[in-house]
């Protein structure tokens, strides 16, 4: 029997996915593109709303919708899986904040190497008005397709 405190794994695995090089855009590392229109719109933060699709900032073209739905698609499989009912799910946001703050214990080796330390949060808000939300953290390099190899998947 499906639990709505199940949502709070969900959360954890959608964050954890989102850092973790699966997470792709036309077939790079999402995160780097991510991080490369956040500085070309000259903002912090991005958020990436799962449940209709968009991206704050808004982007005019549609370079990342391939991104949002590879992320739609791991939370429904994750949801179908648990045999949770969509209904209990209101919004799904992701939020990347590129301006974190330097923690050694969470930043030490990427930022060695240049990389910038950032956070990403997944926050899911149920039906009943409950927020269920996890943060985790890493080390990003802005994207540059002359340093970088295209996935083989892609």
């Amino acid at each position: 029997m499906p639990r709505r405190r199940q949502l709070k794994g969900i959360a954890v695995n959608l964050a954890q996915y989102c850092m973790s090089r699966n997470f792709e855009s036309d077939g790079y590392w999402a995160m780097g593109k991510f991080y490369a229109y956040a500085k070309k719109y000259g903002t912090d933060s991005i958020i990436l709303n799962l449940t209709d699709y968009s991206i704050k900032p808004e982007s005019k073209s549609n370079t990342f919708i391939s991104a949002i739905q590879l992320l739609v698609d791991v939370v429904e499989k994750i949801i179908n899986t648990n045999k949770i009912p969509a209904s209990w799910v209101r919004q799904i946001n992701i939020v990347l904040n590129f301006n974190a703050k330097y923690e050694k214990k969470y930043h030490y080796w990427g930022s060695a190497l240049g990389g910038k330390p950032f956070f990403c949060k997944a926050i899911i808000l149920t039906d009943l008005g409950r927020k269920y939300e996890y943060e985790t953290t890493g080390i990003v390099w802005i994207h540059n397709p002359q340093k970088e190899r295209q996935s083989f998947s892609f």
